[in-house]
């Protein structure tokens, strides 16, 4: 049943990755092409059909239904949508608490200048976004006390991260999981970077503001290549 469902979000999170792109009016071909170097082309495939108890191919499902929904938002805004982006907010941050550095990619993911207007003009959806965010993070919290007595219980017994050491080169090129060692095609996806640069290197700021702080963090765990596994699965 584990590896059905591994299969079956690894897919869903394909589709929401599809609707996304499909908002930028890319061609069926391109969008094809996309989605099969992400699939195929990346370690996700080895976390859909063989490591799969991991948590990350879950993490991948539930974080395209959150930009695809922060894409609709600030298309159009709505209360619905706001409700949604906070539901699968908290659920990605309880499947992997890291992965609420998702926050930082917002002014990227929605033009910079935009998202600062959007952000002023429906206060009130942000707030709403925030409320159910909460909510469901507050399940696990309840559990917790209900089962040990606290509200916050830390299963990483003497693991942690040295932000004062963090394994930068090894995570991205080490032989023994680096992130482009084991996913060569993450290359290709950097040309983007010199094509930003030149449409709007405003946004350009913000999304290597976010890669920084995504690289940073997941490097400086004290084991940068996360034990088992095939390349760096985070």
């Amino acid at each position: 049943y584990c590896a059905i469902g591994s299969l079956l979000y690894g897919l869903l999170g394909l589709f929401f990755v599809k609707k996304y792109l499909q908002r930028y009016n890319l061609s069926y071909v391109a969008i094809a092409i996309g989605l099969t170097a992400l699939a195929l082309g990346t370690n996700m495939f080895n976390y859909m059909i063989h490591e799969v108890s991991m948590s990350h191919i879950f993490s991948f499902a539930v974080i395209s239904c959150h930009v695809l929904l922060l894409k609709k938002y600030f298309d159009a805004p709505s209360l619905k949508t706001a409700v949604l982006i906070g539901l699968t907010l908290g659920l990605l941050i309880l499947i992997r608490p890291v992965n609420g550095i998702i926050i930082f990619s917002y002014p990227f993911l929605m033009n910079g200048n935009i998202f600062r207007v959007k952000i002023k003009d429906n206060f009130n959806h942000i707030l709403i976004m925030g409320i159910f965010a909460i909510l469901i993070i507050s399940i696990q919290l309840i559990i917790w006390k209900i089962e040990t007595g606290n509200f916050l219980v830390f299963s990483y017994k003497n693991e942690g991260f040295y932000f004062n050491k963090p394994q930068l080169f090894n995570y991205l090129f080490g032989f023994k999981r680096g992130a482009f060692i084991y996913s060569p095609v993450l290359f290709f996806s950097f040309a983007g970077l010199f094509v930003l640069w030149k449409k709007n290197k405003a946004e350009l700021m913000w999304l290597l503001i976010f890669l920084v702080l995504l690289i940073y963090i997941q490097a400086s765990w004290w084991s940068w290549y996360y034990g088992d596994g095939f390349g760096e699965r985070p």
